[in-house]
């Protein structure tokens, strides 16, 4: 009989087949194998066995120190923790401290000295000996001093460290040599308290422990400024009738999240943060709300005859006129004052913001003269002295090149520029520096672990390890009352052909020694003061210095998790100062300063807009976030890009973009393209964007690097690039 084939045939035939396969052991042992052949093919990592094993260490990418609890197996770690009553975290890590162990492994991580070529939009990058590159340092840093040739100068992106009192030994003896730190760096904020005083006034901290009421000038407060441990309490409670913390009062030209956690946001006009400052302290002069037998007797521009003093100065700014300048009402001005001395202890804090950058100087001083006013460096107590932290006799004050912020010194006079890229998160932008090399003739080497941030703008880079992977100290953090000291350890393995930045420097002006030895020093130099208590990471509790027995067991602690806390001293009484610092054009300064307020007011044709760059702390470099958490940036938007700007619905419809639409951001020093995303919570005239981490690709020996927003900065029209002025057109 003849086979006739039919649909419902067919289909019974398949039907039949399909489950009569499904019965039989074929269709599992093919996937099986399959399964085998893509979990052992040559292009799949091989995960390592062995024991599981914990190790402890400090986290070094911020100045917090928090302290590390690693999982390994075969001692190579994959996950981290906090470890447990640490005085820092207390059991907690942020997203950077968690992913740590990644940074060893980024897409543009150095393993070998490199020459870096630029070509517009590309880097291509030829490898070099180490011996070329020291050889080149050298030949240039003995023109440097011994033919007057150019300053020799040390970028420290992470000064305050063991090896940062080598460096500016070393540059001392050179006689030519300059010590920088970036304007960001809180350093340069205690500096401005010295140029009050006249001397060094000495390590000052936050004791945040005894303040009532915290008034923020656009630092993140609430955003980890801190460490973990005083940003948990200071948000604790929040918004609750029984609140315990402190109360905190948020100055942002952002609705930035320390605005939007705060008790209070105050929204300022950009850049008019020294006039505000001026405008509260006329308020609590002319009320007698301020701390008179300490003015009096210590304030020596406070009243001058015959010259401008400092209340002359506060004095031009009335509630009416502060109002005016800095677009908050007078009566906000009025209450926030009052506030401020019936609330207290009150702390106000200036730094500014990761990504925005500084204050200022005059803005800076500004603060520090608002709390002197309230007492908090005498009779209130929110702000404390303590004693440095005790270091080798070698390298004493006397010994050591003096701290100097990059506007410090002349343009164009660096001939030799060494930058320890060891970057704690806050961006410099290049246009800052390169206006300080002379042209044509300098030479910029890096010691960074990647081909990031800075390092890019250079000519050659020595590969140093990256985090995690060799032994560095983190220095005591501007908001601790007490000095601190800890050790982060190596959990990984650092690769060959990696040069840590001491015996970099060591190699350069012939100097023998260590990295390890040089924190063995600064260990036994603080053990011989037998004052201040560790903390151990294997019991997660503290005992005294004194119940040590040798330096060996304090670095032990250290190196495993530890941290050292010096004894609170009482601090010492403010010695005779002035409010305005003692320059002779300090009350010009001051006045431009605060009445040379906002650059929206300038006329300019075309209309301009006012950039506000933001950023968070340790995730606005692509050196310290994980290569996995770009996705917060890059798909899920969950953070915001460079290439996004978002503005007030009135500005995007002046300047005639629409929301998801396209726009050119243009300045003197180039162009942006950005999506545009409208906000009401956005100040109109401005333009908020991120400072963040961009996509990187590499082809062969070239790599493509996408324009960060800061390199539209034009040095001469925004020096701290808090708000800078740009064109935007429509797409």
């Amino acid at each position: 009989m003849p086979l006739t084939l039919t649909r419902r045939n067919v289909l019974k035939f398949v039907g039949g087949s399909i489950a009569g396969m499904m019965v039989t052991p074929l269709p599992w042992k093919l996937l099986d194998d399959v399964a085998i052949w893509t979990q052992n093919g040559p292009w799949i990592p091989k995960v390592p066995r062995g024991p599981i094993t914990t190790a402890f260490s400090t986290c070094a990418l911020c100045s917090a120190g928090c302290g590390i609890q690693a999982r390994c197996v075969n001692t190579i770690p994959y996950a981290l923790s906090g470890i447990r009553n640490h005085p820092a975290n207390n059991g907690t890590l942020c997203p950077s401290g968690v992913a740590g162990h990644h940074l060893a492994y980024h897409p543009l991580r150095l393993k070998s000295p490199v020459q870096l070529f630029r070509r517009e939009e590309t880097i291509e990058v030829q490898p070099v000996s180490s011996e070329e590159i020291l050889g080149k340092i050298s030949a240039a840093v003995a023109i440097s001093r011994n033919a007057g040739e150019g300053t020799l100068a040390l970028l420290d992106q992470r000064p305050g460290r063991s090896v940062s009192l080598f460096y500016r030994n070393q540059l001392a003896m050179h006689g030519r040599g300059v010590y920088l730190v970036s304007p960001t760096d809180p350093i340069l904020i205690t500096q401005c308290l010295d140029e009050m005083v006249g001397t060094s006034f000495g390590p000052v901290g936050y004791n945040l422990e005894r303040v009532r009421t915290v008034l923020s000038f656009s630092a993140p407060v609430l955003d980890g400024w801190g460490t973990p441990v005083q940003t948990s309490k200071m948000l604790a409670h929040r918004g609750s009738s029984g609140q315990k913390g402190a109360r905190v009062i948020q100055i942002d030209s952002r609705y930035s999240r320390s605005a939007q956690l705060a008790d209070q946001w105050i929204p300022i006009k950009p850049n008019t943060e020294a006039a505000l400052a001026f405008g509260l302290a006329h308020v609590l002069l002319r009320e007698g709300l301020y701390d008179k037998a300490l003015i009096q007797s210590r304030a020596l521009d406070f009243q001058t005859k015959g010259k401008h003093s400092y209340f002359d100065l506060v004095g031009r700014f009335t509630p009416d006129h502060t109002a005016e300048c800095t677009g908050v009402s007078r009566d906000v001005i009025v209450a926030t004052a009052r506030a401020l001395a019936a609330q207290g202890p009150s702390l106000v804090i200036g730094d500014g913001d990761s990504g925005g950058g500084p204050l200022g100087r005059e803005a800076e001083m500004a603060v520090w003269g608002i709390n002197i006013l309230l007492g908090a460096l005498g009779s209130n107590g929110a702000i404390v002295h303590h004693r440095a932290v005790p270091a080798p006799k070698e390298f004493s004050a006397n010994g050591l090149s003096p701290v100097q912020g990059v506007s410090d010194i002349p343009d164009h006079s660096i001939g030799v520029l060494l930058i320890d890229a060891s970057e704690q998160g806050d961006p410099l932008p290049w246009s800052l520096l390169e206006r300080k090399l002379i042209p044509d003739q300098s030479l910029v080497v890096a010691f960074s672990p990647t081909l990031t941030g800075l390092a890019q703008h250079t000519h050659y880079i020595i590969p140093t390890p990256a985090h995690l992977e060799a032994l560095t100290d983190v220095p005591t953090m501007l908001s601790s009352a007490t000095g601190t000291f800890s050790v982060s350890s190596p959990l990984l393995r650092r690769p060959e052909g990696t040069m840590d930045a001491r015996e970099i420097m060591g190699k350069i002006f012939e100097v023998e020694g260590t990295l390890e030895e040089l924190l063995k020093q600064r260990t036994s130099a603080i053990f011989e003061s037998r004052r201040g208590r560790v903390f151990k990471a294997s019991t997660g509790s503290s005992v005294q210095l004194t119940e040590l027995g040798s330096s060996d067991e304090l670095w032990a602690e250290l190196t495993a998790g530890g941290m050292w806390m010096d004894d609170p001293v009482r601090s010492k009484p403010l010695p005779e100062f002035h409010f305005m610092g003692r320059s002779p054009a300090a009350y010009e300064r001051m006045l431009d300063a605060g009445e040379g307020i906002s650059s929206s007011n300038e006329p300019d044709a075309p209309r301009k807009i006012t950039v506000l760059p933001y950023g968070r702390r340790a995730e606005v470099g692509g050196a310290q976030l994980s290569p996995l958490m770009t996705k917060l940036y890059q798909e899920s938007g969950l953070h915001r890009s460079s290439k996004v700007a978002v503005l007030n619905p009135a500005t995007a419809k002046e300047f005639n973009v629409a929301n998801g639409g396209r726009g050119t951001l243009v300045t003197e020093r180039g162009t942006q393209e950005v999506t545009i995303r409208v906000d009401g919570a956005v100040m109109p005239g401005v333009a908020e964007i991120a400072v963040s981490p961009e996509p990187v690709g590499q082809a062969g020996t070239e790599i493509v690097q996408e324009q960060d927003i800061l390199e539209l900065i034009v040095p001469d029209q925004a020096p701290t690039w808090r708000a800078f002025r740009a064109t935007l057109q429509k797409a």
